[in-house]
């Protein structure tokens, strides 16, 4: 015999009050009518406030609205309320007014078969007790004024904060409330014109007779008008959970049948990914449940699994009956979900490789579908490890409908797939990106990088007529493409996988051969501090999208324009350049030439002076003549230095035919610079197995280690000289363990007439550095010098194996 569960309720200790959806009351315990001093006959079948009003002399009660708005919210959402304390005067049975009372309630869903709301039990302690004793413990605490003004105050902070957190609350769900009703209309807005944009867009693909350049617009906005579809419907789907609209429909249902027919649909993707696409299923498995929320579930799998599975890889979608449930697995062999990130993959609006580097799109919806829905249906979503080596979702679903709830005999077929709804917004007709178009030998060269391929094939079609345009999916592959290309103009996107397009912009705004090709970003990316930023660090245009296609194309033709009358003044400037440098060099060469004469005979006439009249001049003038000779010789030595540096050029830069080998020549420059005695000049071996030019090498490496001897501060050092084979080239080093080079000169010491001695103690020109730069530029080579004071110098330059003839090491 079944317990009167009407009496065992009654009868419960605790404060319970039941409501109906209309929060009428339709039982109560008798402890709630002993708290609130009311007779079960008289307040069963009443609304709740009818019984309990607000007290009319208390302004500022909010007990009515505060229970009303938690009630409600228990009804829509079907989630349990906890209250803040709340104070809801009750109304005395004399009727002579209202006792003050304060409570602690908590609201509890109560649901029928259907999974709907059907009841509310509403319970509440009665805290009024507690709060009277505290005042009048606060009370009796007269003596010390101070402690009891802030228990008072304490208190009523207390209440007033669990009131505005109250209220805060209930803001927030008013807010959430706002939000939801936004989603759920725009959605609804949305769609009206997207059918009235895919319908005259499938009547004209209908046409076999359409032009071919044509039909590939429309398939284009096709596709993306599919795209937008999908995302609407993602946003209406929550707007429709979160407000409780989604009804259950069961019926009975093959279910390995079912999800053969559905993975079918995937059949000509994967064979277009080259994926391997298989199912596993038992012949047969009936069970009870929402087809259409079924389909869904799977369908935002699948479409899942195969966009983040490369070509290549492997999907599964298996079925297996494991006791009262029917167990649904979607493998695949991707990257996988990090066990980190596992629990946020079905939170809405999350996107794991979110940020501008995000390689794949979409709302972030998907996932949070599946478990909303899984939910609906009294199941469950996990995610793993799959044995393919990607992720492993799986969905356990009850194969029996609640108790008590209606079930069609038949599933009722689901409704057609759309593209969209089919394969998610991120796989609707996926284009072959196309190759670079090549348009006249002449025309501009335009480099179009964009991670969406439908954007790339439309802008690719507004330049081809006039362009020669190449094109890169990401950031990475167009700082690739541009060094190959060299374009003239760069079409970038922002928000790119791999490398974002600013990045990219940055790279080539950074390197000599690209530095000045103009890039103008078309983006989505509505980001004014962004925007602001690339323009100031040299960006030349920003084009939000949707963009107008002749305003692309003017800006395009402006700075495509701008950079050819650039590089014609460029081009100007660097003739005026070479002609005034050629004429400098052969004023310089006639210069030297001809003040050449004059110096060697002041030099022999001061010699014979010296010679004739020795024993009747003073010692102090024939110091003098011997200075006036060394002036004119150090004259005559710059002089032909100057005239050897003018003689240096692209056009004469080849070495001369006598080789010789690379061992010989570092002895004949050793011999002719006579070190004192105390230096050690170490020799490379491998010079043993080459053969290099005499000349201009003698004279470099004559140049080198002289400096290195003259500029040491002592009459004993150490100087090694070194080469190694790296390809086309030789690399030489001379260094020296000498008193070292600031890094400040070490550029400026390259430059005619630079020394680092003062004006007074200079003994030499101030070429020899100058003209071994001119030699190795000439030569299309490189030195450098690797050098701190205290620390000696090491000076490195390459020279080209052709310009002599080289034999390779041999082996001593």
């Amino acid at each position: 015999m079944l317990p009167d569960f009407r009496v065992l309720f009654e009868s419960a200790p605790g404060l319970y009050l039941v409501l109906d959806r209309n929060l009428l009351i339709v039982a109560v315990s008798d402890a709630y009518l002993n708290a609130t001093m009311t007779v079960r006959a008289s307040i069963v079948g009443r609304s709740i406030f009818d019984v309990f009003p607000d007290n009319p002399d208390d302004a500022g009660a909010t007990g009515v609205s505060n229970l009303g708005d938690s009630l409600r919210r228990v009804i829509a959402t079907g989630a349990g309320d906890t209250m803040a304390v709340q104070k809801y005067d009750v109304r005395k049975p004399d009727g002579s007014g209202f006792e003050a009372r304060f409570w602690s309630p908590f609201n509890k869903p109560v649901f029928d078969d259907q999974g709907k709301v059907a009841y509310v039990i509403h319970r509440v302690e009665d805290v009024t007790e507690f709060i009277s004793l505290k005042i009048r413990d606060t009370a009796q605490l007269e003596a010390n004024e101070q402690l009891r003004s802030r228990a008072q105050k304490m208190e009523i902070e207390v209440f007033q904060r669990a009131q505005e957190l109250a209220e805060a609350n209930r803001r927030l769900r008013d807010l959430d409330k706002l939000r939801t009703d936004f989603f759920a209309n725009i959605s609804h807005e949305l769609r009206t014109p997207l059918t009235l944009i895919l319908g005259p867009l499938r009547k004209l693909l209908s046409q076999p007779e359409r032009h071919i350049g044509g039909r590939q617009d429309l398939e284009i906005a096709e596709r993306n008008a599919l795209i937008l579809l999908g995302q609407v419907n993602d946003l209406l789907d929550v707007a429709k959970l979160e407000a409780g609209k989604f009804d259950l429909s069961y019926a009975h249902l093959d279910a390995a049948g079912f999800t053969r027919t559905l993975a079918s649909n995937f059949a000509s993707l994967a064979r277009e990914r080259a994926i391997t696409f298989r199912q596993v299923e038992p012949r047969a498995l009936q069970m009870e449940v929402d087809a259409a929320k079924l389909q869904r579930i799977l369908l935002n799998l699948l479409s899942n699994a195969f966009k983040f599975t490369p070509p290549g890889g492997a999907v599964e979608l298996s079925l297996e009956h494991v006791g009262d449930q029917a167990v649904f697995h979607v493998d695949d062999s991707g990257p996988g979900i990090p066990q980190e990130d596992r629990g946020r993959v079905f939170e809405r609006f999350q996107q794991l490789d979110g940020g501008a580097r995000r390689a794949k799109g979409g709302t972030g919806l998907g996932l949070a579908i599946v478990q909303e829905f899984a939910s609906l249906l009294r199941g469950s979503v996990e995610v793993g490890t799959s044995i393919l080596g990607g992720a492993r979702f799986s969905v356990s679903l009850p194969v029996a409908a609640p108790h008590g709830v209606s079930v069609a005999e038949f599933g009722e077929p689901t409704a057609p797939l759309d593209e969209a709804d089919m394969l998610g917004p991120e796989l609707v007709r996926i284009p072959i990106d196309e190759p670079g178009v090549q348009s006249s030998d002449r025309a501009a060269r335009i480099l179009v990088v964009d991670d969406n391929a439908d954007m790339r094939s439309y802008v690719v079609s507004l330049l081809a007529a006039h362009y020669r345009v190449e094109t890169a999916v990401d950031g990475r592959a167009g700082l690739a493409a541009a060094r190959r290309f060299l374009p003239d103009l760069v079409i970038t996107d922002v928000m790119m996988p791999v490398m974002t397009g600013d990045e990219m912009a940055r790279a080539l705004l950074e390197e000599p051969a690209t530095r000045d090709t103009p890039i103008l970003m078309l983006t989505a990316k509505m980001d004014d501090p962004l925007k602001l930023q690339l323009l100031q660090e040299g960006i030349h245009e920003y084009i939000s999208k949707p963009f107008s296609a002749r305003e692309l194309l003017v800006k395009i033709e402006r700075l495509i324009a701008e950079r050819r009358k650039v590089a014609a003044e460029r081009a100007v400037l660097v003739e005026k350049l070479l002609r005034s440098n050629q004429n400098l060099e052969q004023f310089a060469y006639a210069t030297a030439h001809d003040l050449r004469s004059p110096l060697r005979s002041i030099d022999v006439l001061a010699g014979w002076i010296e010679e004739d009249a020795a024993d009747t001049l003073l010692p102090q003038s024939v110091e003098h003549l011997q200075k006036l000779r060394g002036q004119a010789r150090r004259m005559e030595k710059l002089l032909q230095d100057i005239l050897s540096y003018a003689r240096i050029d692209q056009g004469n830069a080849a070495a001369d035919e006598d080789a010789v080998a690379g061992h010989q020549l570092l002895e004949d420059v050793v011999s002719l610079i006579a070190p004192p005695t105390g230096f050690i000049i170490t020799v490379d071996q491998r010079f043993n197995g080459i053969s290099v030019p005499r000349m201009p090498l003698q004279q470099i490496f004559h140049n080198l280690i002289h400096n290195a001897v003259k500029h040491h501060s002592g009459d004993s050092g150490r100087i090694d000289v070194g080469v190694r084979d790296i390809g086309e080239r030789f690399a030489f080093t001379v260094a020296d363990d000498g008193p070292g080079i600031d890094p400040k000169y070490h550029q400026k010491i390259f430059e005619m007439f630079q020394t680092l001695k003062p004006q007074s103690q200079k003994d030499g020109s101030g070429m020899g550095l100058a003209l071994t730069k001119k030699h190795v530029d000439a030569h299309g080579g490189q030195i450098t010098v690797e050098s701190a004071p205290g620390r000696g110098s090491r000076f490195s330059f390459t020279w080209p194996k052709a310009a002599g003839g080289h034999r390779g090491y041999e082996e001593k």
